[in-house]
């Protein structure tokens, strides 16, 4: 655990603080945290609605029991099985790949 025992204290207007706030607000950190990635050279980035998070995990589901069902037709050597498998891959990737676009991690300048 870090232990800070320095404190800085800062005087804002309305205007400064509402801006503050307001992009504390878009990333989901304490002021505290923002300032501290701010002087990390990290680029903060907005938060993904709530619902984006519900529809990765519903197509995770899908993705994965896709991948089951190839599992499971390559076993009784039923439809093409590898070509399933090749599906279910994508539509996992397909997850990867909006998270990355969707939830960038802040970057460092």
């Amino acid at each position: 655990m870090i232990h800070r025992m320095n404190e800085i204290k800062v005087r804002l207007n309305d205007d400064e603080l509402n801006a503050l706030n307001s992009n504390v607000q878009r990333t989901g950190w304490s002021r505290e945290q923002y300032i501290r990635k701010l002087l990390k050279g990290v680029q903060p980035v907005s938060v993904p609605p709530i619902d984006y998070y519900n529809m990765i995990r519903e197509i995770r589901r899908v993705g994965y029991n896709m991948r089951q069902v190839a599992q499971r037709a390559y076993a009784l050597d039923m439809v093409d099985a590898p070509q399933y498998e090749k599906n279910a891959s994508s539509v996992l990737n397909l997850c990867d790949e909006l998270t990355l676009i969707c939830v960038p991690k802040g970057r460092a300048k």
